[in-house]
């Protein structure tokens, strides 16, 4: 999904194959709720050369990403690369909750959950804080929370002025 311009009208005017629309926040919205059912995660692009603006929203999945499937290969030989980066959030799990449906194992991108032995196992390394187990998790098992060991601020811009007027106080 792309945002504003230049890259909006770019897609519009060169990317026809692919069927690009115009969306309301609201469409937009309700669309990548609709992926989240499916178990795509959202990444968000932004780069120095475009002012630190966030010009595309990439809706993924670990059957279609080449972001995912390339960070998965990487860790695999041992190389600390990945174009995915931690929210800065982590998940609690209140155990006594956890009906060890399996559900955050068969939705989560990162393979941070297991269930060995009859137990869950959460592998907070592995996580980048999506919270797709969160939202899948029929019992309530799981919330998020704000991870300050990770020393990453999420794009949250209440969390980040907070923090800030904390430093200048």
């Amino acid at each position: 999904m792309a945002i504003g311009d230049p890259v909006a009208s770019f897609w519009l005017e060169h990317c026809q194959k692919y069927n690009p629309k115009i969306m309301t926040r609201n469409e937009a919205l309700e669309h990548i709720r609709k992926l989240r059912e499916t178990g795509h995660i959202q990444q968000i692009f932004a780069k120095k050369s475009s002012r630190s603006q966030n010009y595309a929203i990439c809706n993924c999945c670990k059957i279609c990403c080449t972001s995912l499937k390339g960070t998965k290969v990487a860790k695999k030989a041992d190389r600390n690369l990945s174009q995915t980066a931690s929210s800065g959030y982590s998940v609690k799990i209140d155990r006594s909750k956890c009906k060890l449906c399996g559900k955050c194992v068969k939705i989560c991108q990162f393979e941070a959950n297991e269930i060995i032995e009859g137990k869950i196992i959460y592998n907070r390394q592995e996580c980048v804080g999506c919270e797709l187990c969160v939202e899948h998790c029929p019992n309530g098992a799981r919330t998020l929370y704000l991870d300050n060991e990770r020393q990453i601020l999420p794009m949250d811009i209440d969390i980040i002025e907070r923090m800030s007027n904390q430093k200048n106080e």
